[in-house]
């Protein structure tokens, strides 16, 4: 369903992968995603075309009550 990042816009990625970091000197990234369940997170990582040789750690994340984000955006 959801092909390769590059062209995530196409597919409705710009709604889930909010940010990507690539890490220093490694073969790897950092991602944020904004999935409502598990099931929708493992739905996006099983299309991506690179899944089956992926090592992945899912770490969930919430807002902190002093985000800066939260401060000027109202959210």
């Amino acid at each position: 369903m959801y092909g390769c990042p590059g062209r995530r816009k196409e597919r409705g990625w710009h709604s889930h992968w909010l940010h990507i970091w690539r890490v220093t000197g490694k073969w790897a990234n950092t991602s944020i995603f904004r999935v409502n369940d598990a099931d929708e997170l493992h739905e996006i990582l099983t299309a991506l075309p690179l899944f089956r040789y992926m090592e992945i750690e899912v770490i969930a994340l919430n807002r902190h009550p002093a985000s800066i984000e939260e401060a000027t955006t109202g959210d």
